[in-house]
């Protein structure tokens, strides 16, 4: 993963000896044998065992624990994500793990990862759009535009979700952010409070909350000076389904939490001595 060495992301067929199916299998009808990957990376893992694959997964990179200020979650540090690199922001390759918070185990539910291809390794948009079309199969949904911006969609059992019954690709689309690095997992020490993690999960239109149900793979290609070759990749996993459920879990914590505690506020105010008038 050095700035200064291959990506590990080859550009031929070889290269997705790394996915979990079977190449015989992939783009064919019929269940896949396990959830969408990112080189081996799946939502749905505990966080030790997270930490342990990161490790294990370029052992000269730094793998960096993001954490942020408890607020109500516990008296220590809340480990938010996860993150792999070699040189920081400027790495070829950066692979960042996002959590669901306390109370429950935590649980990786989106997995990103970038790859900047250095000169002279920098592969044709078509063979990497064709490689990626063989790892995860057709794409469910392709944005209109110059860069190629792809994305399948899968139920919670790794099946690839169908439309219908008010669920459009199209739509989900948006839902879904950019495959990107957020830049507060590489940094050092406490990170401000996340606070879209603990704000209680908003009400969707109706269009877009039937992509709450999906599990969500979302690639785009940052194309070179010369647009028929790939300057780098950016690639994300999703489980909506887990994030959904861990994060109102969290929200609920809080509130139970908050409630308690003004409860106990006003029963010591109730108890206080009578002033004197």
């Amino acid at each position: 993963m050095s700035s200064n060495q291959p990506c590990k992301l080859l550009v031929s067929l070889a290269s997705l000896a790394l996915v979990t199916l079977p190449l015989s299998a992939l783009g064919q009808a019929g269940p896949p044998l396990r959830l969408p990957d990112v080189v081996g990376f799946t939502p749905d893992v505990a966080l030790q065992d997270a930490a342990a694959k990161l490790k294990a997964y370029d052992k000269t990179a730094r793998m960096s624990i993001a954490q942020m200020p408890p607020e109500g979650l516990g008296p220590q540090p809340v480990t938010y994500a996860l993150s792999l690199a070699q040189d920081g922001a400027t790495s070829n390759e950066i692979i960042e793990e996002d959590l669901t918070l306390p109370p429950h185990p935590q649980r990786v539910w989106r997995i990103v990862r970038t790859v900047r291809f250095p000169p002279g390794q920098q592969p044709l948009v078509k063979n990497l759009l064709a490689d990626l079309r063989q790892k995860y199969g057709p794409e469910s949904f392709a944005n209109a535009g110059a860069t190629p911006n792809l994305h399948w969609y899968f139920d919670e059992q790794g099946q690839r979700a169908v439309q219908g019954g008010g669920l459009t690709f199209g739509n989900c689309s948006g839902f879904s952010p950019p495959p990107a690095i957020n830049p507060s997992v590489l940094q050092s020490g406490l990170s401000p409070l996340q606070i879209k993690l603990i704000q209680p999960v908003g009400a969707l239109n109706i269009t877009l909350e039937p992509c709450r149900k999906l599990m969500a793979v979302n690639a785009t290609v940052e194309m070179a000076a010369d647009r028929a070759i790939a300057a780098a990749l950016f690639v994300s996993v999703e489980d909506y389904p887990l994030e959904v459920r861990e994060h109102r879990a969290t929200v609920d914590f809080l509130s139970t939490a908050a409630t308690a505690q003004q409860q106990k506020q006003l029963n010591n105010a109730n108890a206080a001595p009578k002033t004197k008038l």
